[in-house]
């Protein structure tokens, strides 16, 4: 592993050394607690894709599902016990998609 740099990819951490090409595909601002969006240039066939979840007002991101089939990203609000509460939720956030070739 040169210099220990890895990224996080949807088949575990990868080293860098590996990926040639890394670039930036698509971003999607929101803020619906839940929905989807059809990202038709986003592909993760290779298992190198990776999407980000920026919020910006410093709350719980949204839980996100990919399906690499019909491109659709879809979110919500999970609900995991009393101790957060639907408020904690970002409602302004970012989705910026990225292909590691």
């Amino acid at each position: 592993m040169p210099y220990g740099f890895q990224i996080r990819t949807n088949q575990g951490l990868t080293d860098v050394a590996n990926i040639n090409v890394g670039r930036y595909v698509a971003e999607s601002s929101q803020t619906a607690s839940s929905g989807s969006i059809t990202v038709n240039a986003f592909d993760d066939s290779n298992g190198l894709g990776h999407i980000t979840i920026i919020t910006n007002d410093n709350k719980i991101p949204p839980r996100i599902s990919w399906n690499n089939s019909t491109k659709v990203l879809s979110w919500d609000r999970p609900t995991y016990s009393t101790l957060i509460t639907s408020g904690m939720y970002s409602s302004n956030f970012k989705f910026v998609f990225w292909r590691f070739d």
